[in-house]
């Protein structure tokens, strides 16, 4: 039998091989960052602790269900209008606020020129429940803030909240490294994430162009 010994002069398929399987597992890899991101979106974890341990927890629950209707009908690679992103949004605020048992205190902005713009689906939550869990949110003088800016194939997102001293790194957490590799393998070069903190503030700012 002839043995599996490289000879000088011979193509090198097997690593060629190698290299290829080794890129395919990192895209695939990747790939499923991408869709734990969207899923734990969409489970709104954080929330759902919040509700069940609310005295009046069975019309939460029922806002909640409903709430998440339209997200879980759709999948992770398929696309949806800001118009609905927004509303998925106002609706994780309306209800984080009603089952909150401290007050919590926000501030949002909606500018949205181009309603029926389509984006990723709850490309932008994991920033704001970022925010909501991890920032000092009680002070009416240092609110979270989210501001949403919507043009022609364009979106920008911003975050803030007062930091919380008690976090070494607000951005190091397995939900928002997941919504990272969301963004580069959904979007590539087309988006922008800047996260900036102080001992005061922590910020995202998430632009996506060439929608």
């Amino acid at each position: 039998m002839e043995s599996a010994v490289w000879k000088e002069g011979s193509s090198p398929m097997l690593w060629s091989k190698k290299k290829t399987t080794i890129s395919e597992l990192q895209d695939q890899i990747l790939s499923l960052k991408a869709e734990v991101s969207f899923i734990k979106a969409r489970e709104l974890t954080d929330l759902r602790k919040l509700i069940k341990a609310n005295e009046q927890k069975e019309p939460l629950i029922k806002a909640l269900f409903e709430l998440q209707i339209g997200a879980y009908s759709i999948s992770e690679n398929i696309k949806w209008s800001v118009e609905k992103e927004v509303r998925f949004v106002e609706g994780i605020l309306s209800l984080w606020n009603q089952a909150n048992a401290e007050s919590q205190e926000i501030k949002k902005q909606f500018l949205i020129h181009d309603p029926q713009l389509q984006i990723y689906p709850l490309i932008t939550v994991p920033p704001i429940i970022n925010a909501l869990v991890n920032g000092y949110n009680s002070m009416k003088e240092h609110p979270v803030k989210i501001k949403f800016q919507c043009s022609s194939q364009h979106l920008q997102v911003e975050v803030s909240n007062r930091v919380n001293h008690y976090l070494e790194d607000q951005a190091n957490n397995l939900e928002m490294m997941a919504f990272k590799d969301r963004l580069l393998i959904r979007y590539a070069e087309n988006q922008q994430l800047f996260i900036n903190s102080n001992s005061n503030l922590f910020k995202t700012t998430l632009i996506l162009s060439k929608l």
